[in-house]
Parts: C-alpha cells; structure tokens; sequence
C-alpha cells in the first residue's frame, strides 16, 4: 500500500539542476508512549524508505523513560535496522545523562554511555540496512572514547555529529563521576568541532550541518545561552565567523519543530552571524521527521518540509 505523505514547503526557492541538490532526513525524540508510539515511529521509518533521500540523522532521544539496561539498546537498534537508507545517529540524554534516576534503573550514567557506544558505534559506519561510513574522532584523535563523534562529507557539505545531551549537559553537581564525565567530553566535542571547521575551509565546501541533541539556547538571537553550554557555543559562533558559508543546526531536545537564527542579532557593534540557522525537529508525540534539501547553488543552500503521515 503506497504511503501518503504531508509536505508544506516552509520557504520558496528557485528550481535548481537535480545534479546540485539532495536530501536528508532529520528525526528524534522518539517513540516514549511505549508500543503505540513504536508502532508510529515504525511506521515513519517505512514512509521515510519510500523516499529517494541520501541518509537520515537521529538527534537522540530514542526512548522517553525507560530503564537504561543492554536488551533495551538492543530493542531500539532494531528500529535503527529497519532504514533502509543510512541514519546517522548522535545520543540524547534519555538514553544515558538521565539513567541515574529511579525510573530509568539508578545508574551511573558513564556506565551507560559505555554500553550505548557498543550497541550503537561497533564500527566506522553508520546504522541503517545501507551504510555510510563515517570519519570518528575516536580513529583520527587522541579522544579515543568518543566515537559517536562523526563526520562525513556529502556532495561538498560537510556533516558532523557531536554528543551535546540535554539534561544540562550531563553538569550533575552532586555527581562526581557525572562532571568528571560532562568535563572531558565537553573538551572532545570542542576539539572535534574546531578540527572540522579547519577542514572545511580549507577543503572550501559549500556549507556545513552540525547535528547534536540539546536545545542550548534560552532565547534567540544567541543572547541567553543556557550555562552548561556556553562554551561549546562560544565554539559554533567563533567556527560560524571563521567560516561564513552557511552552517545548519540541526537538535531535539524540547519537541518543538523550530527554525530561526539564534546567532542572527542587530545593534552596533554585536557579532551578527546570520549563516547559521537551526532546526530543531518534532519530538513525541508528534512523531515526524523533516526533510531538508540542500543545493548549493542557492545563497540560503537549505530548505525544510515537514513529514509525517496523513
């Protein structure tokens, strides 16, 4: 049975040759109402098959509260298999940062960011039937342990993943190995993005994505970052002056499909970066995805719809 599907282009563009432009997919925070929300979300995962998209991104969040035990990864990389086309896939903080509390089983949540990165990141490819394979940080670094930070290049934009969770970036004052944690990967996601950009000005790619979880901004116009992210931040607007083409965030976290300019201010003498936009995607109940089309032959590159079944 073919799936219907709704669209509504958000933004107008001109038609461009078919050479110059792909697809790909944005999704997260999915499936948190058990069975029914399983169901919903598989059912997105097939009508997203139908598509002639080049890969998807899962910003995290793959369950809502659950208990953070191996079999229940293991339930989830099933739904990850069911793609038939790649999906890049970068953690939220339900899966790891909020497994100390009660409901999600008291963990120490390093414990379950170990066990997250051998389930989901055994190899150098992505998840998915069809994989794309990535360039880690774990291989090219001397940050071994993080290889759920990627990157990979497509049609001359460049693409990385880094693990920003919600939850206040894992910054648990009371948690000693919580901060240990939030400090040293803080630092890897800092390395990692400042190496990316070099690259890409030097190898002069048309634009970039940068795909994370957390919702790090309290308003817009970059004005009130919230603290526990201020640093990294700090990175993406220093990479977004240094680079000037067009940089697409790309998160979850709050659930609320967003696009804006949180970097975009007015005012003499404020740094005014209007090249970065963000879109944060659905999250459940609404359980949707958003496509984006990138042509580069456009001075904006990016364009959104919204798709999810009728």
């Amino acid at each position: 049975m073919k799936t219907v599907i709704w669209a509504a282009v958000l933004c107008l563009w001109s038609t461009s040759s078919a050479a110059e432009r792909f697809s790909f997919m944005a999704v997260g925070d999915t499936a948190y109402a058990g069975d029914e929300s399983v169901a919903a979300y598989h059912r997105l995962i097939d009508a997203i098959n139908e598509t002639d998209i080049a890969f998807s991104i899962h910003v995290g969040d793959i369950w809502g509260a659950s208990v953070c035990v191996e079999e229940r990864y293991r339930e989830v990389l099933n739904s990850f298999n069911r793609y038939l086309q790649p999906v890049v896939f970068t953690p939220g903080d339900n899966e790891w940062t909020d497994c100390t509390r009660h409901a999600y089983g008291d963990w120490d949540n390093p414990t379950r960011l170990d066990i997250l990165r051998h389930v989901y990141y055994p190899d150098g490819n992505s998840l998915g039937k069809n994989k794309l394979e990535l360039v880690r940080q774990a291989d090219v670094s001397a940050n071994t342990k993080f290889v759920e930070n990627s990157r990979w290049l497509h049609n001359n934009v460049l693409f990385l993943t880094l693990n920003i969770p919600g939850s206040n970036n894992n910054l648990l004052i009371d948690r000693r190995e919580s901060l240990l944690e939030a400090h040293e990967r803080n630092a890897a996601n800092i390395a990692w993005l400042r190496d990316s950009f070099r690259i890409a000005r030097e190898q002069a790619y048309s634009a970039a994505v940068l795909a994370f979880h957390a919702e790090l901004f309290e308003g817009t116009g970059g004005s009130r970052v919230s603290p526990a992210y201020t640093s990294i931040v700090n990175e993406m607007k220093l990479a977004a002056e240094l680079y000037e083409n067009p940089i697409l965030l790309v998160h979850g976290d709050q659930h609320r499909f967003t696009i804006d300019r949180p970097f975009s201010t007015f005012g003499t003498g404020k740094l005014n970066l209007g090249n970065v936009v963000r879109l944060q995607v659905f999250g459940d109940p609404e359980i949707r995805g958003v496509q984006v089309t990138v042509d580069t032959s456009t001075p904006w590159v990016f364009g959104y719809e919204p798709f999810y079944l009728e």
